[in-house]
Formats: C-alpha cells, sequence, structure tokens
C-alpha cells in the first residue's frame, strides 16, 4: 500500500510538473542585414559637404534672372565664397557652367566644420535646364533650373 500510495504521489507530481514545462526557446532570428556602404564622394577645393542647392529663372518684361543658392561645408570659418559664370558658356547654352571660388582665411583658424552660404545673381541668357558648378575644373554639383513663375 505504500508503494502505491509513493507511485501515485510520483504520477502526480510528474503530471503537475508536465504542466509548468519552460517556455519553448524562441526561434532565432536571422541576423540584421549591414547596411550597404555609403559611398562617399570627394568633393574638390576642400569642400566637406554641401546642400540646399536651388536655381530659378525669373523674368521682368523682356529680361531674365538666373538666382542660384546653396551651402557648403568648408574646414574652418572666415572663408570666401563666391560663383562666378564660366567665360567659356555661350549665349545658346541650357546647361551653363559656373565656378565656384573658395578662398580659404588667413591667419591661425579654429578647425571645426562651419556651413558657408553660396549665392548667385546675374542676368540670363537663355533657357537653362540645369546648372553645373564646378569647383578648380572639378565638378561640385548640378542643379534642375526652376522655370519662370
Amino acid at each position: 500500500m505504500k508503494l502505491a500510495a509513493i507511485l501515485s504521489s510520483a504520477a502526480l507530481a510528474a503530471i503537475a510538473l508536465a504542466g509548468c514545462q519552460p517556455a519553448p526557446a524562441p526561434e532565432p532570428t536571422p541576423e540584421a542585414q549591414p547596411a550597404p556602404p555609403v559611398e562617399v564622394v570627394a568633393l574638390p577645393c576642400g569642400i566637406a559637404g554641401q546642400r540646399n542647392w536651388t536655381a530659378a529663372r525669373a523674368r521682368s518684361g523682356d529680361r531674365q534672372t538666373l538666382t542660384i543658392s546653396g551651402e557648403i561645408d568648408l574646414p574652418t570659418p572666415g572663408y570666401g565664397v563666391s560663383l562666378e559664370r564660366d567665360p567659356a558658356n555661350t549665349s545658346t547654352t541650357t546647361e551653363p557652367r559656373l565656378n565656384l571660388r573658395v578662398i580659404p582665411p588667413s591667419g591661425v583658424q579654429t578647425q571645426v566644420i562651419t556651413p558657408h552660404p553660396v549665392y548667385y545673381f546675374a542676368p540670363a541668357t537663355g533657357d537653362y535646364a540645369i546648372v553645373h558648378v564646378m569647383c578648380d575644373g572639378q565638378f561640385v554639383t548640378e542643379i534642375g533650373v526652376a522655370p519662370p513663375a
């Protein structure tokens, strides 16, 4: 009889433990795929970055103007920055080139990447579709030109 009681108790304990089984281990998740490498494009003239380029034509009577603006990052404050029309442009070109001039500051400057605004405003001699910005003969960016409103 003692054996029956022990076996009965063991069976009850086994049934109780069966209900207390640990949860199954979670399915292993596939490893996260690393992001594709970012292509770093070296920019000329010491430019560390660029952004917010816009170009638009405006019409006033029989005259047109071209306005371009953007921002470039340079290694220190104090740079002089300007855009100038490339003398090789013809009056019939639809994709003129502008030359970005970057003049470093004189004297010692704190080495901190600093944004510098770029602005250009001049008469437009054609119906431009795209403007190419160059620096020291190297490509910086191209900007689609918004037509006159």
